[in-house]
């Protein structure tokens, strides 16, 4: 039974859910997800960033499986851990209010996906002698919503235009 405690086991299970995401098993994936969080959660001291990292693979298939509102749910519950254990301006801070940020911005909220990249961006420069890799994808991300939110922008000022000219 002390066996089923050890957070040696929640590695082990994170493992095989990773394997499953990577062949595109998400149920099974979550099972195993479910299964490393439930040994991190009994084993005592486990509420910094390893847990994170299980809400987050949590969060990543819900986000694979577009149920959109429980990956949020799981990516907001890995930021929380994150920005108390590791500070605003950590990588992995950072990278998850990018990974918030995508959530939005396939729900086709660019504003709010714009919001959590800023966030994400910031922490990136932050983060000391860290970050070129978070930064370029944060970079990418802010380029994609930015081109949305002109286009947007651009239709509705040839509508607003079409309309004063009628």
């Amino acid at each position: 039974m002390e066996q089923a405690l050890d957070p040696n086991n929640a590695a082990g299970y994170l493992d095989r859910g990773l394997c499953c995401y990577n062949q595109g098993d998400y149920p099974r994936a979550l099972e195993w997800y479910y299964k490393a969080l439930a040994v991190r959660e009994k084993a005592p001291g486990e509420e910094g960033p390893g847990i994170a990292v299980i809400y987050d693979s949590i969060a990543a298939v819900y986000d694979k499986q577009e149920n959109y509102p429980r990956a949020l749910e799981w990516y907001h519950k890995a930021l929380a851990v994150r920005e108390k254990a590791l500070g605003e301006g950590h990588l992995d801070t950072a990278m998850t209010c990018n990974n918030i940020g995508l959530v939005y911005n396939k729900q086709g909220d660019s504003l709010r996906a714009l919001e959590w990249y800023q966030r994400s961006f910031t922490g990136d420069e932050q983060a000391p002698g860290e970050g070129d890799l978070g930064t370029a994808v944060t970079d990418d991300n802010l380029a994609e919503v930015l081109s949305k939110v002109a286009k947007a922008a651009q239709a509705a000022l040839e509508k607003l235009k079409e309309a004063t000219e009628s």
